[in-house]
């Protein structure tokens, strides 16, 4: 059936026209950043190889991509705007008619016929398509796959068929680089294709989360539900395509989510398995044999599949199973875990108590109670390798784990529920313990605290999981505790970003403004780059009221107005005017620099540039006409312009006789200056617009919807830091990352939108530790 009919829904459509341009833009960006790193890679590869053939080959394609840049990537944004169009009916003027592409048909496909090359060209990309998919989060996906057929009013589309889904994307890209081929069929498009397959695939991931927070925030499908259906491909007799996700999930039409996520059950229906097999996996598991990864995996699919473990009669049926024997034997070992509380002891503890539970389920319970003992077990372990989790937080999750082991026997949804109660401690621990922004060395106020936590349940802690419910609200306390003393700290580093942005804003209106009254007038290069940043500074911290003023802002407003006048051709009667007027400007100047602290080499290399600047004046004024031009002295008013006194001399013979003598010194410093741009210039995005491709609308910041709280990883003087985003500038054109107490970094804008688009910053999004644990658990 049809994607969509003439009768699409007016706001889908509009959000349709919307997203269009901004989605087309960030594809055509990725393209163009996986380009470079392909081209990159093929200059290495050609260094390093030394057979001759595959240097030739190599070469040939390094010399496909240099030679046809921009051909190829004008052609594969015609490409997508193209295909965007057939799958979504959206023309580049807004204008829309019914898609030409279609979603999975209700009838079965008909056999056709294709040339070799044709089912070549659809193996390849299907393989590189494939691969690609392999890389990305599996919900990642499915929320484009739901939120697009939502939009166009439709089912969820197939994995290869929504506007942006790899196998289009690589099949322009194949057409694309199978044109540019030097000879047809020598298989150098393919070789490319795999060349840019990973590098794209990275690219496509963060632009994969943008489409979907932008769908999201949109109101398209804010939460998706996975529901039981019949698959359309088995009324076909066919197991392999037709539902996405293999047992005919749909998403709820009103974008809820059923019993929550447990970990995936992956596409997986109800698994049907006896005691003696449950007995069998835990055997296995607890063996640690070849054959453990293969049955944990089966296993822990088994126990996170909320048909299973979803509902109130299984764990009620299943808390009176449990004996009292085991939960007896399990809360004489968590008394044992309650005394060991050094790193030393808690190692040996830990390994003894586990063998020792899992025994205990062999002798008192049942094979599902060991299943379950061992599986927690080895969610545990997983939880504790995480690098991100402080060691002093690892101690005290592993003092837990019998604990956890009784909790996961008396509601047994443990894997199903996220929203288990043992889970969510477990969860908040980590969270605590991985949170850079928290001080979580040994002995501080938090360790501490979560510690004397811990001790608590596991004295309290019998078979009544209100225990745990109470543990939470207590860890949420800690929680604040450790915020407030965090926030005391950044509250003061906050005061002064605020007021760095303040005078960051205030410097580029004054630049601005400079910039505009340089127009026009024959001033000299050296002389404009002093105004527009050095004599810019001495104006923003006058305005600022920054430390002990030399003079107000009126008077350096007409010391500026005396310095572009003074360098500008003179007739021979204004030579005496400007002698009269230098001392005073100089010994102003020299006051406004000092005031800035500009180096003393550099105040003098501007000052021998200013003096031969004047020389050359005076200099050429004996051949000009003799027409007096008034001067601005002291007391003139700052509003006359610079360029009113530059008349009477050729365009250009004043900037041409500044750069004589003495010009080099400056010139120097102007380099210098350049090379380390004002804030300012970083951090108003609309003005660095000007100068190149910069967008605060569309920079990394918003692409990857940083927002405070947010996690980030930071690549720095050889080693990778995580902060915590702790504030942001009311303008959004200042941020504070904190690793409390160690350190805060504070960024502009530009300069963060820069780290990001060179993957040396990164945002974090973690899954919470247990489902995390569980997803790994369920792929082994």
């Amino acid at each position: 059936m049809p994607i969509t009919g003439t009768d699409i829904d007016a706001s889908h459509l509009a959000i349709l026209r919307e997203i269009r341009q901004p989605i087309l833009i960030a594809l055509n960006r990725s393209f163009r950043n996986a380009y470079v790193a392909v081209v990159d890679g093929l200059i290495e590869r050609i260094v390093e190889e030394t057979n001759w053939e595959k240097q030739d080959q190599l070469n040939v394609a390094l010399d496909i991509l240099r030679n046809g840049k921009a051909s190829i990537e004008q052609q594969f944004e015609v490409g997508c705007a193209r295909s965007w169009k057939e799958r979504t009916g959206v023309a580049p003027d807004g204008s829309y008619s019914t898609p030409e592409a279609t979603i999975i048909q209700d009838e079965p496909p008909t056999l056709r016929l294709v040339d070799d090359d044709t089912m070549r060209d659809q193996l390849l990309v299907a393989r590189i398509s494939a691969r690609a998919r392999r890389r990305m989060d599996e919900e990642l996906a499915d929320g484009l796959r739901a939120r697009f057929g939502a939009l166009l009013q439709q089912d969820w589309f197939a994995e290869n068929e929504y506007p942006i889904a790899p196998d289009i994307i690589f099949e322009v890209l194949r057409g694309i680089l199978t044109q540019h081929q030097v000879r047809p069929g020598d298989g150098t498009a393919s070789f490319l294709l795999d060349l840019f397959e990973p590098k794209f695939t990275v690219e496509l991931i963060e632009l994969y989360q943008d489409v979907n927070r932008r769908l999201i925030a949109y109101g398209i499908l804010p939460e998706l539900r996975y529901s039981i259906s019949k698959s359309r491909a088995s009324q076909y007799g066919s197991g392999e395509q037709g539902d996405p996700l293999g047992e005919g999930a749909e998403h709820d039409e009103h974008g809820g989510r059923g019993n929550g996520r447990g970990g995936r059950a992956n596409g997986h229906g109800v698994i049907e398995v006896s005691e003696a097999e449950i007995g069998q996996w835990a055997d296995q598991i607890g063996s640690g044999s070849e054959q453990s990864p293969a049955m944990l995996a089966q296993a822990t699919r088994y126990l996170a599949d909320p048909r299973n473990f979803g509902n109130d009669a299984q764990m009620a049926a299943h808390k009176q199973a449990t004996s009292d024997q085991l939960m007896a034997v399990l809360s004489e070992l968590q008394a044992r875990t309650e005394e060991a509380n050094s790193p030393e002891a808690v190692g040996t503890v830990m390994q003894e108590v586990r063998q020792q539970s899992s025994a205990a389920a062999q002798t008192h319970g049942s094979p599902l109670d060991r299943l379950i003992i061992e599986t927690v077990a080895q969610v545990f372990q997983l939880v504790y390798e995480d690098d991100a989790i402080a060691n002093a937080i690892k101690q005290q999750l592993l003092r837990l784990q019998v604990a956890a082991f009784k909790a996961a026997l008396l509601d047994a949804s443990f894997f199903a529920r996220p929203d288990h109660p043992m889970r969510r401690f477990v969860d908040r621990l980590a969270q605590m313990g991985s949170d850079p922004d928290f001080e979580t060395e040994p002995g501080s106020p938090l360790v501490k605290d979560i510690e004397d936590l811990v001790t608590w349940v596991l004295n309290n802690f019998e078979r009544e999981l209100v225990v745990i419910g109470e543990a939470l609200d207590r860890a949420e306390r800690i929680i604040a505790d450790e915020t407030a003393r965090r926030d005391a700290r950044l509250e003061k580093i906050a005061e002064a970003a605020s007021r760095a942005e303040r005078i960051d804003l205030l410097r580029q209106e004054i630049r601005d403004g400079m910039r505009a009254r340089l127009t026009g007038g024959q001033i000299p290069e050296c002389i404009q780059h002093f105004a527009e940043h050095s004599w810019t500074e001495v104006i923003v911290r006058l305005r600022d009221g920054t430390g002990e003023l030399p003079f107000d802002e009126a008077r350096a407003q007409r010391v500026l107005e005396t310095l572009l006048w003074s360098v500008q051709p003179k007739k021979a009667t204004e030579i005496s005017e400007l002698a009269r007027t230098l001392p005073q400007m100089i010994a102003d100047l020299s006051r406004g620099m000092a005031f800035i602290a500009m180096p003393g080499t550099e105040r003098e290399a501007f000052l021998k540039t200013l003096m031969t600047c004047h020389g050359q004046v005076i200099q050429q004024s004996k051949n000009r006409p003799v027409t007096p031009v008034a001067c601005p002295s002291a007391a003139a008013p700052a509003a006359r312009t610079a360029g009113a006194a530059g008349q009477g001399m050729p365009a250009g013979q004043g900037a041409q006789a500044a750069n004589g003598q003495g010009m080099s010194a400056l010139a120097a410093l102007a380099k210098n200056s350049a090379k380390q741009p004002a804030p300012a210039q970083q951090t108003a995005g609309k003005n660095a617009a000007n100068a190149d491709d910069y967008d605060q609308a569309w920079d990394e910041i918003t692409r990857a919807g940083l927002k405070n709280g947010d996690e980030i990883e930071r690549d720095h003087e050889g080693e990778t830091r995580r902060y915590k985003l702790g504030w942001v500038s009311p303008s959004a054109t200042v941020f504070i990352f904190s690793r409390y107490p160690r350190e805060h970094w504070t960024v502009n804008r530009r300069e963060l939108h820069e780290l990001m688009a060179g993957k040396q910053v990164r945002v974090i999004r973690k899954t919470a530790s247990v489902a995390a644990a569980i997803d790994a658990l369920q792929a082994a």
